[in-house]
Order: C-alpha cells, then sequence, then structure tokens
C-alpha cells in the first residue's frame, strides 16, 4: 500500500502545510483537539526551521569547501615550486630527497605505515528498502565499499563513493 506521506523533504514539508491549513476546518467533524492542531503546527515550524536552517549550512559548506580546495591547489602549487628547487641544488642528495618525501615513490606505492590501523568511521542504517551506510571520510577522498558474506573467501566490490552517505 503507497504512503500517503510523501518522503521527500521538500514535499513532506508542502504537504504538512496544506494540513496545518485545512485541518482546523475539521476539528469538530473529526475531533480534533486544539492541543492536536497546535502540535502539527509546531512540527510544521520546525520541519520549515530545519529545512531552512539546513540549506543555509549546506550553502555555507560549499563555499568552505570550495575555500579549501583553493587553498590546498594554492598550497601545492607553492610547495611544488620551493622543493622543485630544492631538488636542483647541488648539494640536494637522493637521501634527503627519500627523508624530506619529495622523490616519488614507485607506482603504487605509499610511505611506510601510511595505512596503520586507518578505517573510516562508519554507521549502518537498515530501512526497509534499502541498507544506508553514513560514514566520515576523514583524510581521506572516498570510501571503496566491498562485501564478504559468510563462506565466501573472497572480497566483492559494491563500489566506490565520495559523498556520505552510500
Amino acid at each position: 500500500m503507497k504512503d500517503y506521506i510523501p518522503g521527500g523533504e521538500a514535499e513532506f514539508s508542502v504537504w504538512l502545510e496544506n494540513v496545518n491549513t485545512k485541518l482546523p476546518a475539521y476539528t469538530d467533524t473529526l475531533g480534533v483537539s486544539h492541543e492536536d492542531i497546535a502540535a502539527l503546527q509546531s512540527a510544521f515550524n520546525d520541519v520549515k526551521a530545519k529545512i531552512a536552517e539546513h540549506r543555509a549550512m549546506s550553502t555555507s559548506l560549499h563555499s568552505l569547501t570550495q575555500a579549501k580546495v583553493n587553498v590546498l591547489a594554492s598550497a601545492r602549487s607553492f610547495v611544488r615550486k620551493v622543493m622543485n628547487r630544492l631538488k636542483t641544488h647541488d648539494r640536494f642528495t637522493t637521501v634527503i630527497g627519500e627523508d624530506l618525501g619529495i622523490i616519488a615513490p614507485p607506482q603504487g606505492a605509499m610511505l611506510p605505515g601510511a595505512l596503520d590501523g586507518v578505517a573510516p568511521s562508519f554507521q549502518l542504517t537498515v530501512l526497509p528498502d534499502l541498507v544506508r551506510n553514513d560514514w566520515v571520510k576523514g583524510d581521506f577522498d572516498g570510501v571503496v565499499g566491498q562485501s564478504r558474506r559468510n563462506n565466501e573467501t573472497t572480497w566483492v566490490s559494491l563500489g566506490r563513493d565520495s559523498k556520505s552517505p552510500y
């Protein structure tokens, strides 16, 4: 049976506003108390306020994300310029370069211990039609989801994601 309450937040907000506007006309007919009307109005006001707050925060986070991307790009460019200058110095050696980490490792290699004990924090939420994975990427650009059930010996790729939730 199809749910009459819309699932999307914008649709739900419009639907709830309609209920709040029209339900008072049916209070006597349906035996709806003034407390119920007040609680529904309060719920609608809370929904509207949180959607607006989320929208403002989301816009702010998008701006902050872009600022972070710009700062990282600028810092990388500056650091690369300085490191390239150091690498051309006549007393620069491979030992110094390896110690500073400015000699690129072989393709696919990582710095020793770079991933020791590293795992994203995540929380699974089981919903009627899916399982939602909320995760925090921390220092990484994303996560790779894999699964291995019971007696299976190999991991199966579920996908890659760079934005929580997945």
